[in-house]
């Protein structure tokens, strides 16, 4: 299936919403999404099979192999089109990436941490500074 490609073109809704996601970690729990950025981050999602809803990438940059691979390889419900200046707002490094994904929040279980005998647990809860 082709992914729906949406240009997006100043900080509209769509904009806002994956922004939110960037920023507030109360929107991320509630959606069940969050937003990555970088080679390794992504090939590591797409490795363990996550889900990745919608990949973000600047219109007006040239993409790398890799980036145009991903795109025309991995399903994403959306592909999110952006000016380069709004790329970069959404970037959490110094030169924004070329690709950022919206990735789904695998559900979790105590199930998957595996006890043995040494097994030593810490628990934070909602830790601060």
């Amino acid at each position: 299936m082709k992914p729906k490609v949406v240009k997006i073109y100043s900080e509209n809704n769509d904009f806002q919403y994956i922004e939110t996601l960037h920023r507030k970690r109360e929107k991320r729990q509630k959606q069940k999404e969050f937003l990555i950025e970088g080679v390794r981050p992504i090939n590591q999602a797409i490795k363990h099979n996550w889900t990745i809803n919608a990949f973000v990438y600047a219109r007006e940059k040239g993409l790398s192999d890799w980036a145009k691979n991903i795109l025309a390889h991995t399903p994403a419900k959306t592909h999110f089109e952006v000016p380069l200046p709004l790329l970069e707002k959404l970037s959490n490094k110094a030169e924004a990436s070329e690709l950022l994904a919206l990735v789904a929040m695998p559900e979790d279980s105590l199930s998957r941490i595996p006890i043995d005998e040494n097994l030593l647990v810490v628990i934070f809860d909602r830790p601060a500074s």
